[in-house]
């Protein structure tokens, strides 16, 4: 795989900004696992993704998943909230 210089550089600065604001405590703020909910639910439907496609396996983790992916973006939506953003 390859990742082009222009990519490269949008991600350390991402990664730099994170870090910047996980040193000053952003982790502390209201709502911040709450935000985060989504992106973790993507992380571990990719992951399951990744290793039924390599591997084979658990299909049925798969559905539920993406059931589960469905409803906190729904409830994020209701909230006022999307892909993590206030709307």
């Amino acid at each position: 795989m390859k990742i082009e210089p222009k990519r490269l550089k949008e991600l350390e600065r991402a990664e730099a900004k994170l870090n910047a604001l996980e040193a000053g405590g952003v982790d502390n703020w209201d709502n911040y696992d709450d935000s985060l909910e989504e992106y973790r639910a993507v992380n571990e439907l990719e992951d399951v993704r990744l290793h039924a496609e390599l591997y084979g396996g658990p299909l049925e983790r798969i559905r539920v998943l993406e059931e589960q992916l469905l409803e906190l973006r729904r409830a994020s939506s209701l909230l006022g909230y999307v892909d993590g953003r206030v709307v």
